[in-house]
């Protein structure tokens, strides 16, 4: 008798650990399949920018400027798929409507180039003297810079020389408000955050410049030195 009850504690025993170990693979299953749903659906989302950029890259010789806004030859039709040449429209329809903005009478006042031999709307630049002194400094590595914001079909390179700089990082002025002033648009504040961003984490040591793209959001591709 006592052997019997030693036995079938022992099974029942093996039961219990033959359960948890049941539930402990059902629980790793679960866990894993959770885990490869996650990886899927954040796959997209991180190689979406990339393959934006790559294709703006592309598409890049095939965009020009006709009059004051830029349009997207017909060539590039048989080039790009139709969700790429949709991609690529979405972008140069944004970039004309904030354009449009610019051109309208209520910021008529603006000086604003249309530089067709490059494809840039400069707007709002400082006079050709300052580019040609700055050009001229070759000896320095930091130079005073210039004002100006130069459109783009598919990003906004932003340039502010040293004393604006130097104004809008001890709050004399606002950057959104100094950007408010060059062009129109709505994800200007964003823009003006991440400049603000860069100032506080570094020294002034010249103009700098900023590279901001529009592509579905705002966000600050690059910056450096004038």
């Amino acid at each position: 008798d006592d052997c019997f009850q030693i036995r079938m504690e022992i099974i029942i025993v093996l039961k219990k650990s033959f359960a948890i170990f049941a539930a402990t693979l059902l629980l790793i299953s679960s866990f894993l399949t959770l885990s490869n749903v996650k990886a899927d659906t954040i796959s997209p989302a991180v190689t979406q920018e990339e393959s934006v950029t790559d294709l703006f890259s592309k598409a890049n010789k095939y965009v020009t400027l006709k009059g004051k806004f830029f349009v997207l030859d017909k060539t590039a039709e048989n080039l790009f798929t139709n969700s790429e040449i949709e991609k690529i429209n979405t972008q140069i329809s944004q970039t004309n409507k904030m354009l449009a903005e610019t051109y309208s009478a209520e910021n008529a006042k603006k000086i604003v180039e249309v530089n067709h031999s490059n494809n840039t709307v400069l707007i709002d630049p400082d006079n050709q003297d300052n580019y040609q002194n700055v050009e001229a400094l070759t000896r320095s590595r930091y130079h005073q810079g210039v004002n100006s914001v130069s459109v783009h079909w598919n990003y906004i390179l932003i340039k502010i020389k040293k004393s604006t700089l130097n104004n809008i990082k001890n709050g004399s002025i606002g950057a959104a408000g100094y950007l408010a002033g060059k062009f129109k648009n709505i994800y200007i504040a964003i823009a003006a955050s991440a400049i603000v961003g860069v100032l506080s984490a570094n020294s002034i040591k010249g103009g700098m410049w900023f590279r901001v793209h529009t592509y579905v959001y705002t966000a600050l591709e690059g910056w450096g030195w004038q």
